[in-house]
């Protein structure tokens, strides 16, 4: 149903107003996106029969908005104070609020105003803005002390041993060594978790990380028979597949029997599968009907598992063609591990309801894995139903930037979580187009680059992931406050994976610190080194390791009650329980406990 005039002249002339405007106070530019936000609430009151519609275009006047924004991340505009409200972080206090770079160039630019060395005056800065840790302000004995607490908690008492343990920051932490990491995922009932890295030295070739969560705690590592890095992967319970694909083709990999009852683990993944994906090179799933979907601009490619060729019992069998043409626009330099088969072209195709449609990602509902709540490269965010001809099911306004994850639990499966760059997270309900809560991540200076929604006995929580201030927070959705921050060892978070089962919270980071980087001699504690102190006075490893800070780094060394850092790209396990063992560590910064090799 068409939208009536007087409301279309309304959304026009907020569109008007962002596209003509010039100067003038932040608070006047948002008044044209609150304006959008508010017409869309008082016609969802009234329940009228254009909503689709009205959602339609207000979302391209919203997009507008972000994308004439003239500041770099937008404060919130979506949220209702009362009703819907702003959840925010505060500083503990006041922060100077200068970079290290620019510390340094003051120093340089006016030495004589000066008197300590610019080094000295950027940790000097660091302190002010925070004070150290202390384990006065632990919540409980067993708290991770790489776990910060923010002061003046509400009370968070909860009945379910699993929440506290979740709310306390009661974890044991290990860690595995891994190529540069790109995005993790988990199958449907937890069993195998996945992340997708790019390997080789100049990280051109594609490999993969997979870990059985209920049978091991170790982790595989294999390198695809993909041309290019894998852009995306998919998990198939039933079939017991995981799928990896580049732009061109998919490559599927058992990792144990179908027929059998129980897992029966494969040690080494076993070809499976081919698909030619050249009409979809977008996100992908693997549903419970048996069939492999891939998303393309305007389109999704279907494949039907059971009827594809395989690669037969030795897995050298070629499916399709054999095209050595791959060979020669691959982009991995080893190319003996690549195999050449074009691939099974598409089942068929379902055509969008957007032919311009093209989607970053997209995760089914639990309740209905054919719905698929998606996000494209702007800040759409919608579901689109695949067994109705991609049709778009709902859309979820408020975001102020590029969606960069999403987030569902089974166990609350009416909520979905968003981060977004412009440093917020959003909590929806499905059955509303605007967030029911927004969270402050990034504080306006930098992106939630991940985000991971959970409910360990019943209660729910998120935890959002920075990449520039190198931390995990965790914030309590029925308190409405955020509860603690977790260290990730001086490196940035690229993504978060929640499994019920152990309650453990998966974090795929990144090191951006290497021997380009300068660094200080630290102790364990984090206390300076002086240059002519005795390096094994402070050391309290039987190896007597040097542990080093980087200059760099966002925080400060007495910022969490261990100075961690981990020195090179890590995936982490927060295992929450009631009785943690003592945090131990092994060389430079690794968890001792740890899984290497990659």
């Amino acid at each position: 149903m068409a939208v009536p005039h007087p409301i279309q002249s309304r959304l026009k002339t907020s569109l008007r107003r962002i596209e003509n405007y010039t100067r003038g106070s932040e608070k006047s530019y948002l008044k044209n996106l609150v304006g959008v936000c508010e017409l869309v609430r008082g016609e969802l009151e009234k329940d009228s029969p254009y909503l689709p519609e009205l959602l339609e275009e207000a979302q391209a006047v919203l997009e507008s908005g972000v994308s004439h924004a003239p500041f770099k991340f937008m404060p919130s505009w979506a949220h209702e104070k009362d009703k819907y409200p702003l959840i925010e972080d505060p500083p503990e206090q006041k922060p100077v609020e200068l970079t290290d770079s620019q510390i340094r160039k003051l120093t340089l630019a006016f030495p004589d105003r000066f008197t300590m060395p610019a080094d000295e005056l950027v940790d000097e800065v660091k302190e002010m803005n925070s004070s150290p840790w202390t384990k006065k302000t632990q919540r409980h004995p067993k708290s991770s002390p790489l776990a910060r607490f923010r002061p003046k908690l509400p009370p968070l008492t909860y009945d379910s041993p699993n929440a506290m343990c979740v709310v306390d920051a009661c974890c044991e932490i290990q860690s595995t060594r891994t190529a540069t990491p790109l995005g993790l995922n988990i199958s449907r009932n937890g069993s195998c978790l996945a992340l997708n890295v790019a390997t080789g030295s100049d990280n051109r070739a594609p490999g993969l990380y997979y870990r059985f969560l209920q049978a091991e705690s170790c982790y595989h590592f294999f390198q695809p028979g993909l041309a290019r890095v894998a852009s995306h992967i998919a998990l198939d319970d039933d079939r017991r597949l995981l799928f990896v694909g580049d732009k061109h083709r998919i490559k599927s990999y058992a990792w144990a029997d179908p027929e059998s009852d129980d897992y029966v683990f494969i040690p080494n993944l076993h070809p499976t599968h081919t698909l030619n994906s050249q009409h979809a090179r977008g996100p992908m799933v693997a549903l419970p009907n048996g069939t492999v979907i891939r998303a393309g601009e305007g389109e999704a490619s279907v494949w039907n598992i059971d009827a594809l060729k395989t690669h037969g019992k030795t897995g050298r069998n070629i499916v399709g063609k054999q095209d050595n043409r791959i060979y020669e626009h691959a982009k991995r330099h080893d190319k003996s591990q690549i195999e050449p088969s074009t691939g099974s072209s598409r089942s068929s195709c379902i055509q969008f309801g957007n032919p311009s449609l093209s989607l970053t990602g997209w995760e089914p509902l639990v309740q209905a894995p054919s719905t698929m709540l998606s996000y494209s490269g702007k800040s759409d965010c919608l579901t689109l139903d695949l067994e109705h001809g991609g049709s778009i099911a709902a859309r979820y306004l408020g975001h102020g930037g590029t969606i960069s994850d999403i987030s569902l639990s089974a166990d609350g499966p009416q909520k979905f979580l968003t981060g977004c760059n412009d440093g917020y997270a959003r909590l929806f309900d499905l059955r509303m187009p605007f967030p029911v809560l927004t969270f402050d991540a990034g504080q306006r200076q930098e992106v939630c680059a991940a985000v991971a929604l959970a409910h360990p006995g019943g209660i729910p929580i998120a935890f959002t992931g920075a990449k520039k201030s190198e931390q995990i927070k965790l914030w309590d959705l029925r308190a409405r406050t955020i509860v603690y921050e977790l260290a990730t060892g001086n490196n940035q978070v690229e993504s978060l994976v929640w499994s019920s089962y152990g309650s453990c919270l998966y974090a795929a980071t990144s090191c951006q610190y290497d021997e380009r980087w300068e660094y200080h001699s630290i102790d364990r504690q984090g206390k300076r080194k002086r240059s002519n102190e005795d390096e094994n006075e402070y050391s309290e490893d039987p190896l007597n390791y040097t542990f080093v800070w980087p200059k760099e780094a966002y925080h400060h060394e007495n910022y969490f009650g261990y100075a961690f850092h981990a020195g090179e790209h890590q995936m982490y396990c927060y295992n929450f329980m009631r009785d943690p063992g003592p945090l131990r560590f092994r060389g430079m910064g690794t968890l001792v406990g740890s899984s290497w090799g990659w």
